[in-house]
């Protein structure tokens, strides 16, 4: 009796059938479901914490992310969605969250290149500005390793004029789409690896260039991180990072798997030094137009000697 009672009230709202109908279509993370569903973060959030106490959901683990989707092994669930399914399918909410879950599923598929641009969505820091002032710096082409490939625009671009490139990315997704897109381009000096900044899969001193472009805001322990780009680097092989400068936007850890709030000029410099790198700049290159006006700081530095 208490399980019927807790599963009539689950299914008693208009958001909660939303979210149900999604997850029996596909796998999605809540951040998905947020872009689908065009709802805010702590209502996605809310909704699906009591959605999870009634409907048997299966869950997939890649890094910090967690994927969800009904789970199609259990008699329970298939019976609530051979119930529910008929009521709410051909509703207008229902109609409209599949055609953005018809995008979002092109997007990961890479079948849409837009979509995938800097333009899809919003992320702090992700400007043309940064990258091209970025790209300033690169003196002639070499061997490049790309952290956290994103869209993977940049990495395909890097791509097409260096002598290789080793794309590294701990996301089986982001590999894929950008795999798909350099095989469309025709791009063949790519190499695309499993694995983060925690541990490079990468030689000692193999690489001209080591890029992080709004990724060491997500390290786990930054200090280790900038330790395995230093071991990666070359003699007279440059690190360059791209990351948002100190901010006070708490919400990004939750929504966008932020672990650091951005970082300081000084802290910056301070650790670029200390692994030894010299030539050092570390400056502001970008300033978001909408609020809350994200900053891009961009820091340098080339291996002079080994540590």
């Amino acid at each position: 009796m208490k399980n019927a009672a807790k599963l009539f009230r689950a299914l008693g709202d208009e958001t909660r059938l939303r979210l149900l109908h999604l997850l029996s279509r596909e796998e999605l993370t809540a951040r998905e479901l947020e872009e689908v569903t065009n709802l805010g973060q702590s209502r996605v959030s809310a909704q699906l914490a009591t959605l999870r106490e009634a409907v048997p959901l299966a869950e997939r683990r890649c890094g910090r992310r967690v994927h969800l989707r009904v789970d199609a092994n259990d008699p329970g669930a298939a019976a609530i969605l051979e119930l529910v399914e008929p009521m709410i399918a051909d509703s207008e909410a229902c109609r409209a969250d599949r055609r953005n879950l018809d995008a979002l599923l092109r997007a990961r598929r890479g079948d849409d290149d837009a979509a995938l641009g800097l333009g899809r969505g919003y992320l702090p820091g992700r400007s043309w500005e940064g990258f091209a002032r970025a790209l300033l710096t690169l003196v002639r082409p070499g061997r490049l390793l790309d952290v956290g490939v994103g869209d993977g625009e940049l990495t395909l671009l890097l791509a097409a004029s260096a002598a290789s490139v080793v794309a590294v990315d701990p996301d089986p997704a982001a590999r894929e789409r950008l795999r798909r897109k350099a095989e469309k381009r025709g791009v063949t000096r790519l190499e695309i690896a499993d694995g983060d900044l925690s541990s490079l899969p990468v030689a000692d001193a193999s690489c001209d260039l080591v890029l992080l472009s709004q990724v060491l805001h997500c390290a786990e322990d930054v200090e280790r991180a900038l330790d395995e780009c230093a071991r990666a680097l070359a003699p007279q092989g440059r690190l360059l990072i791209l990351d948002l400068k100190r901010h006070a936007e708490a919400w990004v850890r939750e929504r966008l798997d932020h672990r650091h709030l951005g970082f300081e000029e000084r802290e910056l410099r301070r650790a670029l030094a200390a692994r030894g790198l010299a030539e050092l700049d570390v400056r502001p290159v970008s300033r978001d137009e909408r609020p809350p006006h994200f900053v891009t700081l961009l820091a340098t530095g080339i291996r002079e000697t080994r540590a």
